[in-house]
């Protein structure tokens, strides 16, 4: 007997994934993030790591 497949939760966003008929699991849009784990698919650009550079408060104040 088949094993059932499990829903998977988006590691990015936490939506449902859906596996697909490749085997590959997709977060699928409009309400997930379009995250997939095919290797071959072009990851969104929200699931990257954003990183903010913040300038302390005296050079903030002096450019003003």
């Amino acid at each position: 007997m088949p094993r059932p497949v499990l829903p998977k939760r988006c590691d990015f966003c936490g939506d449902r994934c859906v596996k697909q008929p490749s085997g590959y699991w997709l977060c699928v849009l409009p309400e997930g993030c379009g995250w997939s784990d095919d290797p071959s698919t072009i990851q969104p650009q929200a699931a990257a790591p954003q990183t903010v550079e913040l300038a302390p408060a005296s050079e903030a104040s002096a450019e003003s």
